[in-house]
């Protein structure tokens, strides 16, 4: 009595042979689930930084609100404040994100492929036996789905696992705001990342080919520009994490300009009237100043040590200055705002190269005055000579205000600050006492000095006044903390699309080899000796390398 085989006995007939492959050809198995798991692991953070129904590549990450408030001005609405540029230099560096990770998948879907070919290329023979003893289609197609479904979910677990834990930690270091996340970026990457590995592993196995996937005698070896992009592309992340690193570390060492500055403290006066707050600045710095110790140095804006600061028009009297070789007496450009003492440019490392720095007398009453950078001065002052001319400031009602001075171009360190204009106006802090200001005291003052201080704060401020000690190191370790983060992920990336690439560059290096044969066996047949032959083959392999060297350079 014939008829067709129970469940059991089916199943045997597939899983029998998907077992006996994962089994024998353990080591490419092991590949692709490590390669499927580093790539998954490297997008999974990205995917989760997606913000819930965001217009474009936005992410769903924000930084700390600036304490500047309004600076005691008011502002055109073309003005930015430095949250809102910091988070333009978050979307961008994001967006960038967003490339790398699909640059990791890419690669890891050409190394899936590559490793799926060799495995293939390996199995040919086992293939064609079962087809001759009676194998169909159908169950090599159960059997090689089996095979790569087991792959699959070995990897998914893994990778999930791995990419889960970085999300939670990568969250968790962030230093601002995180808003409620989606899980559909994740479960789009997660089943995108799954069924290229299915499918990469499986097609090679069960689709009958004519002939064979490597190049026969009258074929071309295989091409090797696919590793070498691979390679440049790892060291392409690697190098912007380098770069973003070594910014941050700017951050944590302090430079010249900064061997002066010790310790801060963030004040927040209490709400009076601006003459009253004005005043009670005036008195704090003749305080500070006139003591033994003379600690303090300056008080600024918040930003202004880390080159941060709001934007917004300023309208030049430029004398004669041309714009499309029309004569104009006024140019209106945007410029980085800040608020300063007398002792700011001293302490910031900031020379005068023209006319006098914000004075002492430059107090509430006294006739407005500001300092400009060099690249205003040289870029929309007539022979690049601002002083004594005027400046408009502000917006309904604006002041025109005096320069009296110009000061080198200041350090741009600020997360975002490279995304501000190059041109900066300086305002004495004494004509606009904005309540939140930073008072820079001199390195490095001792516990008695510090007391003094808190006292000064005190009594001159009043009990309102709101104030935080944070030494050079927090400070430092604060401001550099997004930059250090957006470092760390493009790190992650780049090490792990290396990883990968490095992989998928041993597979096409070993394919790349095997199409050879027929060439190196005429060579042997020739002459050649065995030296010759692995000459040969370094050659190109260090080739390769050079070239993945080069495009990640350029």
């Amino acid at each position: 009595m014939s008829g067709r085989p129970g469940p059991l006995a089916a199943l045997r007939r597939v899983a029998t042979p998907a077992l006996w492959g994962l089994r024998a050809d353990w080591g490419t198995a092991v590949l692709l689930v490590a390669t499927t798991a580093g790539a998954l692991a490297a997008l999974l953070p990205v995917a989760s930084l997606f913000a819930p129904g965001a217009t474009g590549l936005a992410p769903r990450l924000g930084l700390a609100p600036w304490r500047g408030d309004d600076l005691g001005m008011t502002w055109s609405p073309l003005a930015a404040s430095p949250t809102a540029t910091g988070q333009a230099a978050l979307v961008t560096l994001f967006r960038l994100l967003v490339v790398v990770a699909a640059g990791v998948f890419a690669v890891a879907t050409v190394t899936v492929l590559s490793l799926s070919a060799a495995r293939a290329a390996q199995r040919a023979r086992e293939v064609s036996v079962r087809r001759a003893v009676g194998a169909s289609r159908r169950h090599l197609l159960a059997a090689g789905l089996l095979e790569s479904g087991t792959l699959a979910v070995t990897a998914l677990v893994m990778g999930g696992v791995a990419g889960a834990v970085a999300t939670r930690l990568m969250m968790a270091a962030w230093a601002g705001s995180v808003s409620a996340g989606t899980v559909v970026v994740t479960f789009e990457t997660l089943g995108a990342t799954v069924a290229g590995l299915i499918l990469g592993a499986t097609l090679p196995l069960v689709v009958q080919r004519r002939r064979s996937a490597l190049p026969g005698p009258h074929g071309k070896p295989l091409e090797l520009s696919v590793p070498a992009v691979q390679l440049g592309l790892s060291l392409t992340v690697l190098t912007a994490a380098a770069l973003l690193h070594g910014r941050a570390a700017g951050l944590l060492v302090p430079g010249p300009s900064a061997a002066s500055v010790g310790d801060l403290f963030e004040v927040t006066a209490p709400d009076a009237p601006p003459a009253t707050r004005a005043a009670n600045y005036r008195s704090l710095l003749r305080r500070l100043g006139a003591s033994p110790r003379r600690v303090a140095v300056s008080l600024t804006s918040p930003g202004t040590l880390t080159g941060l600061g709001m934007v917004d028009v300023v309208t030049t009297d430029c004398g004669k200055c041309f714009i499309d070789g029309v004569w104009v007496p006024w140019k209106s450009v945007p410029a980085t705002h800040y608020l300063v003492s007398a002792d700011t440019f001293r302490a910031l490392g900031q020379p005068v190269v023209a006319g006098r720095p914000i004075g002492d007398a430059d107090a509430w009453g006294a006739r407005r005055v500001a300092v400009v950078n060099r690249s205003l001065a040289r870029d929309h002052f007539q022979h690049g000579a601002p002083v004594g001319r005027g400046i408009y400031v502000g917006r309904i009602p604006g002041a025109w205000y005096t320069v009296v001075g110009v000061v080198d171009d200041p350090p741009r360190s600020g997360f975002g600050a490279g995304l501000e204009p190059p041109y900066a106006v300086y305002l004495s802090v004494l004509q606009h006492p904005a309540r939140s200001v930073d008072l820079v005291l001199r390195a490095p003052p001792d516990s008695t000095a510090l007391a003094a201080v808190e006292r000064g704060l005190r009594d001159t401020l009043g009990a309102g006044a709101r104030f935080v000690h944070t030494s050079a190191a927090e400070f430092g370790a604060r401001e550099a903390a997004p930059t250090r983060w957006v470092g760390n992920l493009f790190g992650l990336e780049g090490w792990v699309m290396l990883v990968i690439a490095t992989v998928g560059t041993f597979a096409m290096m070993r394919l790349w080899v095997v199409s050879l044969r027929f060439e190196l066996a005429v060579r042997r047949a020739v002459g050649a000796r065995g030296r010759d032959i692995l000459r040969f083959v370094l050659w190109r392999a260090l080739g390769v390398a050079v070239g993945g060297v080069a495009f990640g350079l350029w």
